[in-house]
């Protein structure tokens, strides 16, 4: 997500703007490094995970590999090579194609005028999180966890060990520890932490259409760099989502970017979607740091930990967080230095 991507809607807050404010600070060449090293090992850890624990537990998911990142001009070509370098440095298996090389991947592309280059990314993943969390939910039922469902945390108090109280019930449950995943809803349980929860709300939308015709759908996946816009294929869907709005209302959706879905989706793959009564446009917000990193650790209350702000990478951090999590609660060493992650950076 970058600045002049992000749109500024009638409800942004003062706490807000301060995000906005930090966002904005210039920060070094040598953190930004570090920052996106940290954010590539969770992600790469969690994929291996992910694959892991399918295969332990026999379950499969929609999945493809490979993706497409687009190019539109030299200028962000050659910041993008930049980029290259370092990930290469990482292991990462990238490569920069011709227009005309695109098509050998996505037969189905529609490549328009303003094309300049593309970058492969062939071990790069797309997978259907709702599938995955279902044959997860299913393994961990067989181990008898239990989950509640339509429940609302109303509290966190720690004593000896910690308590939550469900709202509506002046009863509270006892755990040896909580972990708090609950992405945008977290102020309401973490003011009396007394910790300072540096995270936005980022409006984000997307349309998912069925396959109309396999040989004009995309394969796997491509991104837009220009317009911000990625393209997925999942199983017999595919989806389209953009946008970046801080300060908006779930309920109201701004016609212009459903729009722009419909018409990229459309001139990219012509013949690939069916519009006819499948569409389904959703609008959703995502927890955003200000430096683009999780908040993982240790509360200012005992047995309580965060596994916050994964921004646009929740599915792709998850996996990879929660052995954070699992680490620090063990006394174990972690896959990534825990201080870059600490709720009190």
């Amino acid at each position: 997500m970058t600045l002049h991507a992000l749109k500024i809607g009638p409800r942004v807050s003062w706490e807000d703007l301060r995000w906005l404010g930090n966002w904005r600070k210039r920060i070094s060449p040598e953190t930004l490094l570090q920052n996106a090293q940290v954010a590539h090992t969770l992600i790469e850890a969690g994929k291996q995970r992910v694959h892991a624990i399918a295969a332990n537990e026999k379950f499969e998911f929609e999945r493809t590999e490979g993706q497409l990142i687009l190019v539109n001009n030299e200028a962000r070509l050659i910041q993008l090579r930049d980029k290259l370098t370092t990930l290469k440095s990482w292991g990462v298996v990238a490569s920069e194609i011709s227009p005309e090389d695109v098509q050998k991947f996505e037969p189905g592309f529609n490549a328009p005028a303003t094309l300049h280059r593309a970058i492969h990314i062939p071990e790069d993943e797309v997978g259907n999180c709702r599938q995955f969390a279902l044959g997860v939910k299913k393994a961990l039922q067989a181990m008898d966890v239990q989950f509640h469902f339509d429940t609302t945390v109303a509290n966190i108090q720690s004593a000896l060990k910690p308590r939550i109280y469900i709202r509506g019930s002046t009863q509270f449950h006892e755990f040896d520890h909580v972990v708090v995943c609950t992405g945008t809803r977290t102020h309401t349980l973490t003011q009396s932490f007394k910790i300072p929860m540096p995270m936005a709300s980022i409006a984000s939308y997307s349309l998912t259409a069925r396959v109309k015709e396999e040989i004009n759908a995309p394969r796997s996946a491509l991104h837009d760099a220009h317009h911000h816009t990625s393209i997925v294929r999942m199983g017999k869907r595919i989806r389209v989502s953009c946008g970046a709005e801080l300060g908006t209302v779930l309920s109201s959706r701004n016609a212009g970017t459903t729009r722009h879905l419909y018409r990229v989706l459309q001139e990219m793959f012509p013949g690939g979607a069916d519009y006819s009564g499948s569409v389904q446009v959703w609008k959703g917000t995502m927890a955003v740091t200000a430096d683009g990193l999780p908040i993982i650790g240790p509360s200012s209350q005992n047995g309580v930990w965060l596994n916050l702000g994964h921004g646009p990478n929740g599915w792709g951090m998850a996996c990879g967080s929660a052995m954070c999590i699992a680490a620090a609660i063990g006394g174990r060493s972690s896959i990534v230095d825990l201080k870059k992650v600490s709720p009190l950076r």
